[in-house]
């Protein structure tokens, strides 16, 4: 074999040459392969290491409180992708009012569809404040996309949250801090700029 090789590519400079270029293309193919497999791989892992423990378990409050309020039975918690464990305690009291309004008309009230799961543990963790307000929306969002919410229903309420929800940050002390969103813009940007950024999450 190596004899007819080498004869190849004396005789046959071109053939040889064009033998190494498909070889040399089929490696990079699988090279690509190769990695694309492994990041869908590490995808995967990480949709999967997010997750919940327990039920929710919940006794509606009728005296004296509005009566959409609940409180927690059993404990219930998420882990997110990070592994960071997000806890809703015995006794905790849960309202949906975490969730703005805005999506009450769309997808109805925190305590039905999908997004039931998630809104529990938003709630608590809107009312703990003990991480940052970004940190507990984007949680929301991991928790329904856990619960099999469409990528593009968790997009919406993650968007919504982070717009119209509460707000405040932690600060080193273990300081909590609210604050209202307000619209500001960053030097630099223009009209142009923000146009665009609207119109790719804005639909007709």
């Amino acid at each position: 074999m190596a004899i007819a090789v080498s004869i190849t590519a004396e005789y046959y400079p071109h053939l040889a040459r064009n033998v190494l270029i498909k070889k040399s293309k089929s490696a990079t193919k699988a090279s690509k392969a190769k990695i694309t497999s492994r990041s869908r791989s590490f995808r995967q892992q990480a949709t999967l290491g997010a997750h919940f423990e327990g039920e929710v378990q919940t006794q509606w409050l009728t005296a004296d409180e509005p009566n959409r309020q609940m409180r927690l039975l059993a404990p219930f918690v998420f882990v997110d992708q990070k592994g960071e464990r997000w806890v809703a305690n015995i006794g905790d009291v849960i309202d949906g009012a975490s969730i703005p309004r805005i999506l009450w008309t769309v997808a109805g009230s925190p305590f039905v569809g999908d997004y039931r799961r998630a809104s529990v543990l938003h709630d608590v963790a809107c009312d703990q404040k003990t991480r940052p307000s970004k940190d507990v929306h984007r949680m929301f969002y991991e928790a329904m996309r856990a619960d099999n919410v469409p990528e593009e229903q968790a997009l919406e309420f993650y968007t919504a949250v982070r717009l119209f929800g509460p707000h405040w940050v932690v600060t080193p002390a273990g300081t909590v801090k609210s604050f209202s969103a307000q619209a500001r813009v960053r030097p630099g940007v223009t009209f142009k700029d923000i146009e665009a950024a609207l119109d790719s999450i804005l639909t007709d």
